[in-house]
């Protein structure tokens, strides 16, 4: 895309090229409107350097100049808390143990239809790149002031953000190691 591209017509022509991925290879457009779950979808966290603006496009996280900020979906928290609940009373019962749980996930399974209910309501309540006009309403941008120093971009993959991969990854992997169903 073109340098000078503002977040409107970044959304549109990626709108437009993953419609036309739908049509080239003759996918129902009425079967993946009725079906959004089936959709072609994506989030996205755009720098623009021409513009000095941070877009998010679904769920996203960002760091600029220190602040952070975020872009969720509703509801995932309210679905990842019931998910944590079934879990963990689960394993106080004893009735599924931690490699249980890494190999068929239970409360995964419990509201895996709120997952996909929740993509009904994708580009209505919140904003995703999916081939259908995305709901700008969903889209944050930041404005980068020209004292920024650091810019950190990251999808929903990480509970947490810092200033470099490596770091992130390193919190990330402690995490994982010190509570294996985080």
């Amino acid at each position: 895309m073109s340098k000078d591209i503002d977040v409107n017509g970044f959304c549109n022509d990626i709108t437009h090229i993953i419609n036309n991925v739908y049509k080239n290879y003759s996918v129902d457009l009425q079967k993946i409107i009725n079906n959004p779950v089936e959709r072609l979808t994506a989030s996205a966290i755009i720098y623009s350097a021409y513009k000095r603006q941070v877009w998010m496009v679904g769920d996203c996280q960002c760091i600029a100049n220190g602040v952070y900020y975020d872009n969720p979906k509703p509801q995932e928290g309210i679905l990842a808390e019931k998910r944590s609940k079934i879990l963990k009373a689960m394993l106080k019962r004893g009735e599924i143990t931690v490699e249980q749980v890494q190999a068929e996930d239970p409360g995964r399974k419990a509201i895996i239809n709120g997952v996909i209910e929740g993509c009904r309501y994708q580009n209505m309540k919140y904003a995703v790149i999916d081939g259908f006009p995305i709901l700008m309403k969903g889209v944050k941008v930041i404005d980068i002031d020209n004292d920024c120093k650091e810019i950190v971009l990251a999808s929903d993959g990480y509970p947490f953000l810092k200033s470099s991969l490596e770091e992130t990854e390193t919190l990330f992997q402690k995490q994982i190691h010190e509570d294996p169903l985080s």
